[in-house]
């Protein structure tokens, strides 16, 4: 190879002030070969291998440099190139940028033959900054997975701490995150300092290098801003940044922003490949975490909803006894609180850690120390077994200074200290995976003749320090001549600059990383063999992709195929299984393997390796199978198990023995750990998504509000009960749907629940708005999320509107209750009856007229205070509302008590009734029928004297009228006294009538049971029928129906008298029944002259009973009395022409 660097030129065919230069080989030390079109160029490559390209970018005269540069990179991707351009061009120079160009140079401002030599000069620093990066990538990704895995940081930390990892490894002093709003740009978080470039501060899109990064998939590179025509950009002529590096940040596929780093201060050269690659790791690292966290913040608000879980919360007295414990406490240790309330601390903790709590508390007391400590401990559960725990201890003290105790939360930390583990493990692993190894040396004279080689480099060269001692290098490794290694010894030797680079050098089949330092007569080269490094750099590049694939898996089956896919491709291990725990069987079933592996079976947990690595958690390896016995070997001579955690095993094998190095298990069990956090994120978002369904599906009117007062969340049935729109109520403030003064109640209950000793709940009776401006009735119970910090609310709403018109319903009623017992005529007096007596709980205003006592003075004390009976032996009636069964009964009774009138006759009427608590009340109603019962009473005594002393009388008129007819002859004087003897008659038997009707109409003389009316009917016609010889036409249906009671009988006898006394020998008598659901009727005819219009009248009603109008007969009267008594009615129909009808309509009591 010649000494001066080859440089390809494409320019135009017309030569240009400043491109010719570029020939002058002597100004630059350059070998240039200058074609003019993109074909010339690609012929050149095809016969010459040049170190360098610079393409002209002139369309005006034909040349399109970008087209130009697009076809050889396709066939020398790694030829370094440079675009040139008459003017500085920002397009350009991003379009040069994104397709990898080494620089981008505007004629009018740089000349490219210097920076071409420039290039050619620094290429010993570039192979060393190389070396370099290498290193501070490696450094950088133990960087990233420590913060990857460091629970204790924030949300923010972890970012910012990514950020400031990609700054450092960039040397830049900027590093930030913002987020694209349209077209909007606000940094979400920063770190270093810059006046413009803060936290929260925002700027239009466009006066960022960020509109350019947002429109593409690839990173947007610029070193050196005004160099690279970027100097009119508002980034760097305001914001003064002349360094940049910047990539898209997608969430869920759409854009969220950008990870950016920057200086204001240009690089010296362009980023390198490395650097990149990195950012661009980092830009991915970032999206992902962010895609994971939105996720997990939309699935934690649905686990809000349905459960809190809290800490173990305790408090002890100054002895050391527990005083107080929740129920999260007595869950975590396993006892209940009766066993721990009064109980010395030591019954949880071991005596080393009482005595390390009771050293914080004393210093605490008597020291400079705060009254707040936070460390952990062992907790001892009920079962003996420990758990590791967090305690934050709090001193109390009294009102007067006094120590009282202290109380604490105590919170496990099993979790937390398995992942401290497992993180100590992987870095201790990666330390040993990425440890150095010894050196190679060799030194040549300036004659490239060897002049030393130690033992490492026959030991790395295979051949032997005496036997090259002396030789020319190039002569003993040829090969090496047209590589890396003889281009940057020949630099190194030229430039009198050490140089530093990693190869690859066939014939051995190696990786090399070398040092080389040149002195005047020759040259020390000092080499590691890196190729086992490589290996594991390559591997651990795979486990990072394949972390980053585990975190978008969402059930075990993708966790495992991912893991064994990564066993596979990533790390090289041809045969791997992956059995994962099941807890209900207790076994390790396979779940996912490669190609290679054969059905295996279902272990045990503690069957074979398998069970023996998942049992200890520790790794299993099996070096030869060939030493195992009684061990099913067919498949595999050398194996090793790897426990994911609590969640299964992976198992790798090869058909060869003694394969697997330490970095291999190593590798192993990294990929595992990775896999078990997997799968604990996988099952935690199983959780979740079962709490979203439950939220989801549930039909209550339910919501979330967060700590900024706005809707989180909101169930469907809630916004279609207020008339919104679900999505349209998200974001939103409660301030919407509820006026003034019930948003400031709102705000004071929830205060009050977050004040210490608050109520987890609270309901809440207000009026919601609906989208048509209606106010409807709720009641909503409001729940913290959290009780240790305020993170919203949870609330529940129930529609008041049926409870709210039942309120107004017994309003109302309780109203007309009111006004009806203020204003009933009758004495009332509402009572409760007890084993004393009834005593009176209320009394109308009749009652305190009626018995002379005023409302206040009967209040509480027993009725028979006031209600007095004639004699003291009668006493109170009915002081009990209760049978002796327990069951409420109406009592009804006549009785005579004394008032402030004097003594009164009453119907009195208890009515009972059971109140909601038991207890029975009830109502004492009296009537006062003292002038009725006067009437009755002077009734009878004149019914009596009249009926005996008229029935006397007539009989001695009877007598001497029988005795005149005997002594007179007179015809005519005969004929008067016949007809004084019949009207005497007739007055006599009307009052044996009246006796017969009275003894008829008795309800105590009859049976009171309902009667089947066809059956009485037909029995009544047949009896009637053959005592009294007439004929009865009878239309009879064939019902059950059943109404009145045994005196109905002799009310239609009555009628059919009327029929035969009225009608003659031949009366033509009809009796028809007819029944309906609620009615039976009876209807009998006749075909006499009917009943008198005057008689009628006064039977209807329509006239009154007075000496002229009064009826002449009492039947009539007997069937209208009863009939009315039954509840029925009584129609009279026909005329003088058709006879006589009436008709009997009963209520039926079978009904």
């Amino acid at each position: 190879m010649s000494e001066k660097p080859v440089v390809l030129h494409i320019r135009p065919e017309r030569a240009m002030d400043g491109v010719q230069s570029l020939s002058s080989e002597s100004e630059v030390g350059l070998s240039v070969t200058a074609v003019t079109s993109r074909d010339a160029a690609l012929e050149t490559l095809s016969s010459t291998d040049p170190d360098y390209l610079v393409c002209e970018h002139r369309p005006d005269d034909g040349l399109d440099g970008l087209a130009a540069l697009d076809a050889i990179v396709d066939v020398r991707p790694d030829l370094p190139a440079l675009l040139c351009t008459a003017e500085p061009d920002g397009r350009v120079a991003a379009e040069a940028t994104r397709r990898g160009v080494a620089e981008y140079v505007p004629r009018s401002e740089t000349d490219p033959g210097e920076r071409l030599r420039a290039l050619a000069a620094d290429g010993g620093v570039t192979a060393r900054s190389s070396i370099d990066a290498i290193e501070a990538t490696t450094e950088s990704l133990r960087e990233l997975t420590r913060l990857a895995a460091d629970d204790s940081r924030t949300d923010a930390e972890t970012i910012e701490g990514v950020l400031r990892l990609g700054a450092d490894r960039l040397g830049l002093s900027l590093g930030y995150l913002g987020r694209i709003e349209d077209d909007t740009y606000e940094i979400e978080h920063v770190v270093g300092d810059h006046a413009l470039v803060e936290a929260g501060a925002s700027s239009p899109l466009s006066a960022t290098y960020c509109e350019h990064t947002a429109q593409t998939e690839t990173l947007l590179p610029i070193h050196d801003a005004a160099a690279e025509g970027w100097a009119d950009h508002p980034s760097y002529r305001v914001g003064g940044i002349a360094c940049y590096l910047g990539g898209k940040v997608s969430v869920s596929g759409e854009t969220y922003g950008t990870v950016c780093f920057a200086d204001e201060e240009p690089r010296a050269t362009s980023f390198t490949d490395a650097e990149r690659a990195f950012v661009e790791l980092l830009v991915q690292w970032v999206s992902d975490e962010l895609e994971r966290r939105h996720r997990e913040a939309d699935l934690e608000r649905y686990e809000d909803i349905i459960e809190a879980v809290d800490d173990g919360v305790y408090a002890l007295d100054d002895e050391g006894d527990f005083v107080f414990v929740n129920e999260a406490m007595t869950a975590l240790t396993g006892y209940d609180a009766e066993s721990l309330l009064g109980a010395h601390t030591g019954h949880i903790k071991a005596p080393e850690v009482v005595e390390k709590a009771e050293g914080i508390v004393r210093e605490m007391i008597f020291e400079d120390r705060d009254d707040e400590a936070t460390f952990d401990l062992s907790i001892r559960r009920a079962d003996d077994e420990s758990f590791p725990a967090e305690d934050h201890m709090t001193v109390l003290w009294d009102d007067d200074g006094r120590f009282e105790g202290t109380a604490g939360v105590i919170r496990d930390i099993t979790d937390r200290k398995e992942r401290e583990l497992e993180l100590r493990e992987a870095n201790r692993r990666i330390e040993q995976i990425l440890g150095r190894i010894g050196a190679a040396f060799f030194a040549v004279d300036d004659d490239w003749n060897l002049t030393y080689w130690n033992a490492q480099a026959e030991a790395v060269l295979g051949r032997d320090a005496e036997a090259v001692m002396g030789e020319n290098l190039w002569e003993m490794f040829p090969d090496a001549t047209d590589s890396a290694f003889f281009e940057a010894y020949r630099e190194a030797m030229d430039s009198q600059e050490p140089v530093v680079f990693e190869e690859y050098y066939p014939p051995a089949e190696r990786w090399f990383r070398v040092n080389a330092y040149p002195s005047t007569d020759g040259l020390s080269v000092y080499f590691h063999d890196i190729t086992d490094q490589k290996e594991r750099d390559r591997k651990l590049s795979g486990l990072l992709e394949t972390t980053r694939s585990l975190m978008h898996a969402h059930t075990d089956a993708d966790v495992a195929e991912t893991v064994i896919e990564a066993a596979e491709s990533r790390l090289g291990f041809d045969l791997n299984l992956v059995r994962l725990y099941d807890g209900e069987t207790g076994t390790l079933y396979p779940v996912a393997s490669t190609d290679g592996v054969p059905d295996r079976p279902v272990y045990d947990a503690d069957e074979s390796f398998a069970g023996e690595a998942f049992q200890r958690g520790e790794t299993v390896r099996i070096d030869d199978f060939d030493r195992v016995g009684n061990y099913d070997d067919r498949d595999a001579n050398a194996a090793m198990c790897v426990p994911i955690g609590g969640y299964g095993v992976l198992s790798v094998a090869t058909t060869e023995s003694d394969v697997f190095d330490d970095a291999d298990v190593s590798v192993a069990e990294i990929l595992a750990s990775n896999a078990a956090a997997a799968l604990s994120r996988v099952e935690r978002e199983e959780d979740l998504r079962r709490y979203e369904a439950v939220v989801e599906n549930v039909r209550d009117m339910v919501y979330v509000i967060d700590e900024d007062g706005a809707f989180q969340l909101v169930t469907e049935p809630l916004a279609e009960w207020l008339g919104f729109d679900r999505e349209a109520m998200l974001g939103e403030r409660p301030d919407e749907f509820l006026d003034r003064d019930d948003a400031a109640t709102f705000e004071r209950h929830i205060r009050e629940m977050q004040a210490e000793g608050g109520e987890p709940s609270r309901r809440i009776e207000t009026s919601l708005a609906t989208a048509d401006g209606a106010e409807r009735p709720a009641e909503v119970e409001v729940s913290l999320i959290d009780h240790d910090r305020f993170r919203g609310t949870v609330g529940v709403v129930r529609d008041r509107s049926e409870l709210e018109q039942a309120r107004e319903d017994l309003r109302d009623e309780r109203d007309r209750f009111s006004y009806l017992f203020n204003n009933l005529p009758d004495a009332v007096a509402e009572t409760e009856s007890g084993d004393d007596g009834s005593v009176v709980r209320s009394v109308n205003p009749a009652f305190t007229d009626v018995f002379g006592v005023d409302h206040a003075t009967a209040l509480d004390e027993r009725l028979g205070e006031f209600v007095r009976p004639p004699t003291e032996a009668q006493g109170e009636e009915y002081s009990r509302f209760t049978d002796a069964d327990g069951s409420e009964t109406v009592r009804t009774a006549e009785i005579r008590r004394r008032t402030a009138d004097g003594f009164r006759d009453f119907l009195f009427r208890g009515i009972p009734y059971r109140r909601d608590d038991g207890r029975v009340w009830g109502f004492c109603i009296y009537t006062d029928i003292t002038d009725q019962r006067e009437r009755e009473r002077r009734l009878e005594v004149l019914n009596r004297v009249l009926r005996h002393n008229l029935r006397n009388d007539l009989t001695v008129v009877l007598g001497l009228a029988d005795e005149l007819a005997a002594r007179l002859d007179d015809e005519s004087h005969l004929s008067l006294l016949d007809r004084l003897q019949r009207k005497t008659a007739d007055v006599a038997s009307l009052s044996d009538r009246a006796r017969a009707i009275e003894r008829s109409i008795r309800r105590e003389d009859a049976d009171s049971a309902p009667v089947p009316i066809v059956d009485a009917v037909a029995s009544l016609v047949d009896t009637y029928e053959r005592t009294h010889g007439v004929a009865i036409e009878t239309t009879l249906p064939e019902t059950d129906a059943r109404a009145a009671d045994g005196r109905f009988t002799r009310v239609v006898e009555e009628l059919l008298n009327n029929g035969v006394e009225h009608a003659g020998a031949d009366p033509g008598l009809s009796l028809e029944v007819a029944a309906t659901e609620r009615e039976v009727s009876v209807t009998v005819a006749d075909e006499g002259p009917g009943i008198p219009p005057h008689e009628l009248d006064v039977l209807t009603g329509d006239e009154p009973i007075t000496q002229l109008s009064h009826g002449s007969g009492l039947g009539l009267w007997l069937v209208v009395w009863l009939t009315e008594s039954y509840g029925g009615t009584v129609t009279f129909g026909g005329t003088d022409e058709t006879g006589t009808v009436v008709t009997l309509t009963l209520p039926r009591t079978d009904s």
